[in-house]
């Protein structure tokens, strides 16, 4: 054996045991313990509200118009299945991250990451920091659309379901596919329940389109997303073992008495699958 083939054989040789000798990775916990792992019952509203909104497009000859706009993806895109079972799985990989903007799941034996700039890609979203309130202060003059289509007091909170009444009975079309693009981002992006309250602001943005949007509505969307990971982890995965926590009940299967929980995704759940 040749002086230089000697000492690639020891330099691998050295490599190789200096790597035996480190001690293995450590693997972060499971933020929900496999015993306390559960059934559930999720609840993903965005994927009906899609198709409902669509359909509401194309009956008033505005699917092309929405189609050239930033949110086309979402509108020319095949049909896609969201999977709560899928997702639900996801959820309970979760481990620790100690960056609030990322989420982190365990996939033996590597360590996924989901963040912002995964969110962008899959979405086609911005996702910039969003503005200032001084920023959007030029862009909220008009409150025509709250006066034409809501009967609130200023100070009153305009709930989801006002809005998707809104936009079920309006028939002008300028007007509908801007009601449209607030229930898009409220309802979609988002996945507000009926219940709550929309930002009152975005239905004078939508009056200045192309402000509307230029905004980072997937900044706003990843962290209701990330946010609701973390409160269900800390909510739901806390109270398991005793069973104390809002909608969880016992159920029987073939695999005996397993714990259910039914909670509803917040944000673009299906970006994670």
């Amino acid at each position: 054996m040749s002086m230089r083939c000697r000492w690639l054989y020891m330099f691998i040789r050295c490599f190789i045991d200096a790597i035996s000798m480190m001690p293995p990775k450590r693997i972060p916990p499971l933020e929900i313990p496999i015993e306390n792992h559960y059934v559930s019952r999720m609840t993903c509203r965005g994927s009906g509200r899609l198709t409902k909104l669509k359909k509401r497009f194309e009956e008033h000859g505005l699917l092309g118009r929405v189609n050239e706009s930033v949110f086309g993806p979402f509108f020319t895109a095949p049909a896609f299945l969201f999977s709560e079972a899928l997702v639900h799985t996801l959820f309970l990989q979760k481990v620790k991250s100690l960056r609030g903007d990322e989420v982190h799941f365990l996939m033996v034996p590597n360590l996924c990451k989901f963040w912002v700039h995964k969110f962008s890609i899959i979405t086609s979203l911005s996702c910039f920091c969003p503005p200032l309130a001084v920023d959007i202060q030029p862009h909220i003059t008009s409150s025509r659309l709250v006066d034409t289509y809501f009967s609130v007091e200023p100070e009153k909170d305009i709930r989801f379901s006002m809005l998707e009444r809104a936009f079920s009975m309006c028939d002008v079309p300028d007007d509908l596919y801007k009601l449209d693009l607030v229930y898009f981002v409220e309802g979609i992006l988002l996945a507000a329940e009926n219940d709550n309250a929309i930002w009152r602001v975005s239905l004078s943005m939508v009056e200045d389109l192309d402000y509307f949007e230029k905004y980072p509505w997937g900044s706003l969307s990843f962290n209701t997303t990330v946010k609701q990971f973390n409160r269900d982890m800390k909510v739901i995965g806390a109270t398991i073992p005793g069973k104390k926590a809002k909608k969880i009940t016992e159920v029987e299967s073939s695999k005996g008495v397993q714990v259910e929980a039914k909670y509803t995704c917040k944000g673009y759940s299906p970006a994670l699958q």
